[in-house]
C-alpha cells in the first residue's frame, strides 16, 4: 500500500543561563500529523480495506482497526457500545437504536476512535557544570484513545474465559470497545464474581 503523512514541527532551543562554569540549556518541541492510507491495491492484490489487530484467543475472529483507502491509519472499528439492558446484556449503537451486541449487524460497525497520536510535545533540559552534566527530558503525546485489551479479558464473564470463545452469546462482548478510555462499564453485579 502507499500511505502519505503530512504535517508539522516546530523546534526551539537555546541557553537559559552560562557562565564560565555553568550552563543551562532548555530546548522544547512540537508536532502535529496526519497519515491517509492513498491505496493498498497493487496490480496482484486488490483491496479496498484491511482488518487487523486480531483480538486473539481460540476461536477468535475480530480485529481492533481498520486500514481503508482514503482514510486515517490507526483507527479502531468495531461496535459502539450502548450500555446494557435490564437483563445485563451488553447493547451497541445502530442506525435503528441500542441492539444486543449479540444480534447487531456487522455493518452497523464503525470507526470509533484512532491510537495514532495527534500532538507530540517534547522538552529538554540540559545543565552543565564543570565537566558534569546532567540532562532532564520530558515527551508526551495527546489526542488519541488506547484500547484496553488487559480489561477485555480480565473482566469476569458470566462463564469461565475459555468458555468465551464457543459461547456465541458472549462472542460480541469482546467486539466491543467498551473498555477504552474514558468509557465506563456500566455492567450489572450479577455478572461479577460468577464462574
Amino acid at each position: 500500500g502507499t500511505t502519505q503523512n503530512r504535517g508539522i514541527e516546530v523546534a526551539i532551543d537555546g541557553d537559559i543561563f552560562s557562565t564560565k562554569d555553568f550552563t543551562w540549556t532548555m530546548g522544547a518541541n512540537w508536532s502535529t500529523g496526519n497519515t491517509i492510507m492513498k491505496n493498498l491495491s497493487n496490480n496482484i492484490y486488490k483491496a479496498s480495506y484491511v482488518d487487523m489487530g486480531s483480538k486473539g484467543g481460540v476461536g477468535a475472529n475480530e480485529y481492533f482497526f481498520r486500514v481503508q483507502e482514503g482514510s486515517k491509519v490507526g483507527q479502531f472499528f468495531g461496535f459502539e457500545h450502548a450500555g446494557v439492558d435490564e437483563d445485563g446484556n451488553i447493547l451497541v449503537h445502530t442506525a435503528n437504536g441500542p441492539v444486543l451486541a449479540s444480534t447487531a449487524d456487522p455493518a452497523e460497525k464503525k470507526y470509533i476512535g484512532n491510537g495514532v497520536p495527534t500532538h507530540f510535545v517534547s522538552w529538554n533540559n540540559t545543565f552543565r557544570y564543570k565537566n558534569f552534566d546532567l540532562n532532564v527530558f520530558f515527551r508526551g503525546a495527546l489526542g488519541f484513545e488506547i484500547f484496553n485489551t488487559k480489561r477485555i479479558w480480565s473482566f469476569p464473564f458470566p462463564v469461565a474465559p475459555w468458555q468465551m470463545a464457543v459461547a456465541p452469546s458472549l462472542r460480541a462482548i469482546s467486539t466491543n470497545l467498551f473498555a477504552m478510555a474514558g468509557r465506563a462499564m456500566d455492567v450489572p453485579s450479577k455478572y461479577l464474581f460468577s464462574y
